[in-house]
């Protein structure tokens, strides 16, 4: 009788599969699954994953981000992970992706975002606490998505922090990505233009972006952040912000002769939001 209630409960199970090149994690992953998933099969590549996504279609796949596979142009290893993930996305974009990796390199969370994967872990390692984990599982089965945690931080989207950023910092970004060149940003912040570029090296340094990206495409990776980050900002009486241009009116407008004069160079985004409330409620009002 025990046997066959046991058959019951494993058929009521969501089934998974396991996409992990260091295969002595299994049991670790197992461990952390079985209780309410039904294991399919155990996979160290692409090929092997792509094989079991198709046999089992699976409610869950955790995905490790980076499995040791070559790039077929030999420039090294390449990101299997996420091209799986879209792969199977795009397959049966029911199936909820967890992906898993020890890497702390932000932009696996931008591209996981456009992916539509249920989570991202990043900096992920294989501790005796699995309880941060087990929560992920839990909310990715009652059905939340853009669940994104730092391991370094332990908070969502932890690295959409905009505080990472000084306010000179900020200001640079903002004026490049509403279409200033590095000249005219130059000049309006009494600057030069290689402190400009400099700039943005150093805020791309700071929120971990690939060194792969293209100038265009770190200022993409930026705008999402800064803009992410304000729409959550209601407290700091900025809400509803839909455009660069929108955050430049409302923020960097009414305080740019400050900044021009040197007078919140190494403040923080938090701390000007906060000494000048005042000014952003009357600029809101006018």
């Amino acid at each position: 009788m025990t046997d066959e209630k046991n058959k019951i409960l494993n058929k009521e199970k969501s089934t998974a599969i396991v996409v992990e090149d260091q295969c002595t994690t299994w049991d670790y992953i197992s461990g952390i699954l079985e209780k309410d998933f039904q294991i399919k099969a155990f996979c160290n590549s692409s090929k092997l994953a792509e094989s079991a996504f198709m046999e089992y279609k699976p409610d869950l796949v955790w995905l490790d981000c980076y499995l040791g596979e070559l790039c077929e142009s030999n420039l090294g290893l390449k990101n299997s992970g996420l091209l799986l993930a879209e792969w199977m996305k795009k397959h049966n974009p029911e199936t909820k992706i967890i992906l898993f990796t020890a890497s702390y390199e932000s932009s696996i969370i931008y591209k996981a975002e456009k992916l539509g994967l249920e989570a991202v872990f990043l900096g992920g390692k294989f501790s005796t606490d699995k309880s941060i984990i087990l929560d992920i599982l839990q909310r990715v089965e009652h059905g939340e998505k853009g669940i994104y945690i730092d391991s370094a931080q332990s908070e969502q989207s932890a690295l959409k922090k905009i505080g990472k950023m000084t306010f000179y910092e900020f200001c640079t970004i903002t004026s490049l990505l509403i279409g200033k060149s590095t000249a005219t940003v130059a000049e309006e912040m009494n600057s030069t233009r290689k402190r400009i570029n400099n700039t943005l090296y150093r805020v791309k340094e700071k929120y971990n972006l690939s060194d792969d990206l293209s100038r265009e495409e770190i200022l993409e990776e930026l705008k999402e952040i800064i803009q992410d980050s304000f729409s959550q900002l209601k407290h700091h009486n900025i809400s509803e912000v839909h455009s660069m241009f929108k955050i430049t009116d409302e923020l960097l407008n009414p305080l740019m002769e400050q900044l021009k004069h040197g007078n919140l160079k190494g403040f923080s985004i938090n701390s000007v939001l906060e000494n000048n409330k005042s000014i952003l409620e009357n600029n809101k009002k006018d």
